[in-house]
């Protein structure tokens, strides 16, 4: 038996004990189908095979991790006792809470109080950066779903709300694009409330966009919008009505927006902190 066989069948007997986890059958299956097949080489003897082989076995446990069908949990205002210092206001808390428990999977750039209201709620597939590694590992504390997963990006040494002392050329790419790329399947929301605002705007809609999601699938949430710097994407992108009080703008993507203007818009702004 060939090498990818042995692997093929040893993801068939997980995806059997997963069904009795009351895991999302259809998700197991799409995992595997993106892991087995992508970069496999018609010879698999052939060097580089290995290496994709290996990611297919290990990301198919991660990912399918995610698939478990959690609790979902309603948020109440009055009863929630996890506010932070972080910005939010009753509003945005309300804004976060509706669209992450209509959501099946959120990505995040800057962790916080969203964070746990994502796991309050219910996330079934999450994942989220910050530059500040103290702030992932103490976010990370107090998340109870263990399949949340975290990144971070080294951007260098950061003072004040994970700002970079110095603007590295490393920072874009680790920051805005890594997390991104381990990241196999679209996201329903993303939440930008991190550094490199605009940018990380644009980005998510590329990421979207390149595994396939539809315009209506996706919406990016952008937090402190009343900066005049985040609307420059207004033109292209689809900006929601903001709640009086509310801090958050929820933006989707027009029908005609294309890569190329999205590409156009990232390279004008991806060096600006923000």
């Amino acid at each position: 038996m060939t090498n990818l066989a042995a692997l093929r069948l040893e993801l068939q007997d997980k995806s059997a004990h997963y069904a009795s986890e009351e895991l999302d059958q259809e998700v197991v299956s799409q995992i595997q189908a993106l892991f087995t097949e992508k970069g496999a080489s018609k010879s698999e003897n052939k060097d580089g095979a290995g290496f994709q082989h290996a990611i297919s076995k290990a990301a198919s446990l991660a990912f399918a991790d995610s698939t478990k069908k959690p609790q979902r949990h309603e948020f109440v205002l009055n009863a929630w006792n996890k506010k932070t210092s972080g910005g939010l206001t009753d509003v945005d808390r309300m804004t976060v809470s509706k669209n992450y428990r209509k959501a099946n999977s959120v990505f995040e750039w800057g962790l916080g109080e969203s964070t746990m209201i994502a796991d309050h709620v219910g996330v079934p597939r999450y994942a989220g950066i910050d530059s500040d590694p103290s702030y992932v590992a103490k976010i990370r504390a107090k998340v109870s779903d263990k399949h949340f997963r975290f990144y971070f990006a080294d951007i260098g040494e950061t003072v004040q709300w994970g700002n970079p002392k110095q603007n590295h050329r490393k920072n874009f790419y680790n920051y805005q694009i890594a997390p991104l790329m381990s990241e196999v399947m679209a996201f329903d929301v993303y939440m930008v409330d991190g550094r490199y605002r605009l940018a990380c705007l644009v980005m998510a809609f590329l990421h979207a966009s390149s595994r396939g999601a539809k315009p209506a699938d996706t919406i990016v949430m952008v937090h402190d919008c009343e900066r005049s710097e985040y609307h420059l994407a207004d033109q292209i992108l689809k900006l929601g009505t903001k709640p009086t009080g509310g801090k958050i703008c929820v933006y989707m993507r027009n029908e005609q927006t294309t890569d190329e203007q999205l590409v156009q818009l990232w390279m004008k702004e991806f060096h600006k902190i923000g």
